[in-house]
Order: C-alpha cells, then sequence, then structure tokens
C-alpha cells in the first residue's frame, strides 16, 4: 500500500513538473518501478490537480495556460489551451465537464476531449479564483477574493447567472 502511494506522488510530480530525473527514469529497484517514462508536463507552476471521480484519470492545470488530462499509468493523453491565465481548474461528479477560472473573470467549460463546450458571462472581477460543481452536477459556483467586491456567482449549468454570494466588507466580522 506505502509503495502504491509513493509511485502515486512520483507519477504526479513526473505529470505536473515534467521531471527528467534519471531516478524518475531508471527501471532499478526504486520506487518508480520499471516502465516509468516521464512524460513532457507543465512548463510553469501547477495551480490544480485532481483525480476524476471515477478514477480513471488526472487532471492538471498550470499557470502556462493548459490542462492536461493523464493516464493512470503516466501517459499524456490530451492537452488543452484555455482562453486566458488560468487559476484554477474543477472537475463535475460525472468526469464529463472541466471547469476553469481566468484571470479577468473568466469561466470556461471544456469536456474531457478536449473541446471546449462554452464560456459563461464573466465575473466582474479581476480574478475568478475558486470554482466548484454542484454534487448533481446542476448548478457551478465561481469566487474571487482578490479583489475590493470578494463574491461567488452561482450558474446554471447554461450559463445563466442565478444568484451573487457578497462575501462581506473588507476588515468587517462575517
Amino acid at each position: 500500500m506505502r509503495k502504491s502511494l509513493l509511485l502515486q506522488a512520483v507519477l504526479i510530480t513526473a505529470f505536473c513538473f515534467g521531471a527528467r530525473s534519471p531516478a524518475l527514469a531508471d527501471s532499478g529497484d526504486r520506487a518508480t518501478g520499471p516502465g516509468i517514462v516521464p512524460q513532457a508536463g507543465h512548463t510553469q507552476e501547477v495551480r490544480s490537480i485532481l483525480y476524476s471521480n471515477s478514477g480513471d484519470f488526472i487532471v492538471t492545470g498550470a499557470k502556462d495556460n493548459k490542462v492536461k488530462i493523464w493516464s493512470n499509468d503516466g501517459r499524456l493523453l490530451r492537452t488543452m489551451q484555455v482562453g486566458g491565465i488560468l487559476w484554477s481548474v474543477a472537475l463535475s461528479p460525472g468526469d464529463d465537464l472541466i471547469a476553469v477560472t481566468l484571470a479577468g473573470g473568466g469561466v470556461e467549460l471544456w469536456s474531457p476531449l478536449g473541446k471546449r463546450v462554452t464560456s459563461l458571462p464573466r465575473l466582474p472581477v479581476p480574478i475568478a479564483d475558486q470554482i466548484a460543481f454542484s454534487p448533481d452536477q446542476s448548478y457551478l459556483v465561481a469566487c474571487s477574493r482578490a479583489s475590493k467586491d470578494d463574491h461567488c456567482q452561482v450558474y446554471a449549468m447554461d450559463g445563466t447567472a442565478l444568484a451573487r454570494l457578497d462575501s462581506p466588507a473588507k476588515g468587517q466580522a462575517s
């Protein structure tokens, strides 16, 4: 069990940072084991990493404005170039949508097959830095905490803005 967890940690590191360490490519008796071949990972800081709910794939999002999907055995399956500076990534409960928040308040929805599904109306903030799906995948909420106008916006899956959740003014108790 411990060796399995260590292997997953090594694989994730290789995915995210494009590790080319001889230790990762070595097929000797190290914890990486035989057959681990590092893939070209992100070229800048990884901001989000998550396993699919099914456990079948891994999604990473980075400051290089790319979302990458990886198989559990370390193969890069696809790379998606998002429409701006990436801040956060979320995966829907059904594993069929990837939500991405962008600088400038942008929110994009992508298919794990690499196609942009839609762009939601922009939040009126410099950075939308958090995003989550509802458990039944009926709603999406995107939040900003990087401006004077900190708030969250709840969307229906068709992009309709449903509710605004305001944060208390800075310096006030919540």
